[in-house]
């Protein structure tokens, strides 16, 4: 019987190197990074404008998808409600990725650094959502 274990010299057991983009969000999600880089350059600085331009862009595509619904043309409300499911799992992506950088990243910091990070990027995180399709639900439906 073939043992189910990797040759060393096998193909499948080779490690690709990582391009420098990769190798720095792995880091930032292993928690191998500096704090302040994944709290106000990732979360503050590239989350807030990844946040505000889903916001911008899902709610007049919402708008047509509704639009496009009622009059009777379901295939092009059909794309725009996929269009914004794209975004909204790119950004739900993103969400997941900043906080569990964030919480592996600060232990390696001072307790009130280490708590305010965790407990400031998950308030964000858990009001931003609900306000957003509670803002969905009271404009379209």
């Amino acid at each position: 019987m073939a043992s189910k274990k990797m040759l060393k010299g096998s193909p499948s057991a080779a490690v690709r190197p990582m391009d420098a983009v990769s190798a720095m969000f792995a880091a930032y999600w292993r928690g191998e990074m500096a704090l302040w880089g994944a709290f106000w350059v990732w979360g503050m600085g590239v989350g807030t404008l990844i946040g505000l331009i889903f916001t911008l862009l899902s709610m007049p595509v919402l708008q047509q998808a509704y639009l496009n619904f009622y009059t009777g043309d379901v295939l092009l409300a059909g794309l725009a409600f996929y269009a914004v499911a794209v975004m909204f799992g790119f950004w739900w992506s993103y969400s997941l990725w900043h906080v569990v950088s964030i919480w592996r990243c600060s232990a390696h910091s001072g307790p009130a650094a280490k708590w305010g990070s965790r407990l400031f990027v998950l308030s964000v995180t858990c009001t931003y959502w609900p306000i957003y399709l509670l803002n969905v639900y009271v404009r379209f439906l």
